[in-house]
C-alpha cells in the first residue's frame, strides 16, 4: 500500500513508533500516544521500510517526527474519507470551535463541485481520532486532490469561497509532483513553491515534469 502525506493511522501498539536518529522519544509522545493512538503519514522519505509519521502532543509546540513499521497500522483514514463521514465528533463544539464549524460550510459550498478533498491538521485529527485538539484559534486546514491541472479561473472561484468561512483556511492542491498553495496558484505570478518528500522546490507548473 501507498502512504500519502495527511494520511491518519491508528497503531496498535506505541511501541512501534522509531524515533529519527535513534533518538529517544520525549516523554510527551508516549503519553499522546497512549491516550490517541493516532500518528499522520508526514511528507518525507521512507527509511529501511518504515513510514514517516509524526506525533501531535497537546499543544502547538508538540509535534514529533518519527517513524513506523506497517504491521502496527490498524486502520488508517484519508483526508478525502473525512468528507463522506462525520468522523468522531462532539457536534456541540462547532458552537465554540470555528473552524470545525467552518468545515461544515465548505462541505455544503462544495457539494456541486467535482472536488476530491478533505481536511487535515487539527480538525482532521479530530474527527478521526475523538480528541478535542482543534482550538478556538485553529485554522481549517484543506488538501485537495487534484491529479490533472486545474485552470486559474477554477482555483480563484475555490479561493472567493473559502473566503467566505468563519476563520481562516489554509487550502493546498495536492498533484501528482507534490503539494502547492491554493492562494499562491491562484495568484498565477511566476515560480511556487511545491512540497515534495525530499523537500520543497520553486516551480512553475506543479504538474510539469521536473526541470532538468
Amino acid at each position: 500500500m501507498v502512504w500519502l502525506a495527511h494520511d491518519l493511522l491508528r497503531i496498535s501498539d506505541a511501541g512501534g513508533v522509531v524515533c529519527v536518529g535513534g533518538k529517544r522519544c520525549p516523554l510527551w509522545v508516549m503519553d499522546s500516544l497512549t491516550k490517541a493512538p493516532f500518528v499522520v503519514v508526514r511528507r518525507s522519505d521512507s527509511i529501511d521500510n518504515l513510514i514517516p509519521v509524526g506525533v501531535r502532543g497537546s499543544s502547538r509546540a508538540q509535534r514529533f517526527p518519527a517513524y513506523l513499521a506497517a504491521e502496527f497500522i490498524l486502520e488508517r483514514t484519508t483526508p478525502e474519507q473525512l468528507t463522506e463521514s462525520h468522523g468522531r465528533r462532539d457536534s456541540t463544539r462547532n458552537q465554540i470551535i470555528p473552524s470545525l464549524n467552518a468545515w461544515d460550510e465548505v462541505k455544503k459550498k462544495l457539494f456541486n463541485f467535482s472536488l476530491v478533498y478533505g481536511p487535515t491538521g487539527s480538525v482532521g485529527f479530530e474527527l478521526v481520532s475523538g480528541c478535542p485538539t482543534a482550538t478556538v484559534t485553529s485554522d481549517l486546514d484543506l488538501l485537495f486532490r487534484v491529479p490533472e491541472r486545474l485552470p486559474i479561473t477554477a482555483a480563484r472561484e475555490l479561493m472567493g469561497i473559502l473566503a467566505e468561512s468563519a476563520c481562516h483556511i489554509d487550502a493546498q492542491l495536492e498533484t501528482p509532483r507534490g503539494a502547492v498553495s491554493l492562494a499562491e496558484y491562484a495568484r498565477d505570478q511566476g515560480p511556487m513553491l511545491l512540497k515534495q518528500n525530499g523537500g520543497p522546490v520553486l516551480v512553475d507548473d506543479p504538474w510539469g515534469p521536473p526541470t532538468q
